[in-house]
């Protein structure tokens, strides 16, 4: 089993805007690291 957050949305919580493409850029190789998890499992 594989867990992820929403980068985005978890640091939103930090209140500073400057760090949101930051942030995507996490979701990004998240998404990315998962989708090879899937790939490898499958």
């Amino acid at each position: 089993m594989v867990g992820v957050v929403d980068a985005v949305k978890m640091l939103s919580v930090a209140g500073n805007p400057e760090i949101e493409e930051t942030a995507r850029r996490v979701n990004e190789k998240l998404r990315r690291a998962v989708d090879s998890v899937v790939r490898a499992a499958g």
